[in-house]
């Protein structure tokens, strides 16, 4: 009886573990993703509007829930700068109202503190369980920071200013509000050494 006891507690830790385990960020490439393209000047703007099935692919399964349940349309813009000359892009010149990309990555944190409570719970009845609550608090807490250090490469924020090198090209995700994206936007690129020069867009 004692045995069967032993035997029933290492298998609740090794399910334990593995269900812990997977409480890890898998950081994705931007896949390809180009809308139909605008060239002005040599430079190549477009735009894509994920479905529900790329968001999930980017930032994984629960993403798109979320962003329904928060009214939020994740859309990709890229820009190619196939001239000679350095070329600035402010975020504020595009006639949307971001998200912060840092408040959308809270949005699909892990809950550790929840998390955990509910591991310490169950540890009441099956110790190993409070070892799951300790390991899951950890990965939950590497998962959310690496969610964060992730956004912050891929999306766009509010009052961000990028310099685009001669043949370079950007990809950035902006997160905007449901009721208030528009098919059409409006944007413009400045010339690094004549502010005067500009190339403006509207996709």
């Amino acid at each position: 009886m004692e045995n069967a006891k032993q035997r029933l507690k290492m298998l609740s830790l090794l399910f334990l573990l593995s269900l812990t385990g997977c409480a890890k960020y898998d950081s994705r490439s931007l896949p390809k993703m180009e809308g139909e393209e605008y060239t002005v000047d040599n430079i190549q703007v477009s735009k894509k509007i994920l479905t529900e099935h790329e968001v999930r692919e980017i930032f994984g399964r629960d993403s798109s829930t979320e962003f329904n349940k928060k009214g939020i349309q994740p859309v990709i813009l890229n820009i190619k700068n196939k001239t000679d000359k350095k070329y600035i892009f402010k975020s504020d010149d595009i006639d949307l109202k971001m998200k912060n990309p840092d408040a959308v990555a809270k949005m699909l944190h892990k809950k550790t503190s929840l998390r955990v409570v509910g591991w310490s719970i169950l540890g009441l009845f099956v110790w190993p369980c409070f070892i799951g609550a300790a390991i899951d608090g950890v990965s939950s807490k590497n998962y959310n920071k690496d969610l964060d250090k992730d956004m912050a490469t891929k999306a766009l924020y509010p009052h961000e200013i990028i310099k685009i090198r001669p043949n370079e090209k950007i990809s950035k995700i902006i997160f905007v509000a449901k009721d208030n994206f528009v098919s059409k936007l409006n944007l413009r690129l400045v010339e690094s050494l004549n502010k005067s020069q500009q190339v403006k867009f509207i996709i």
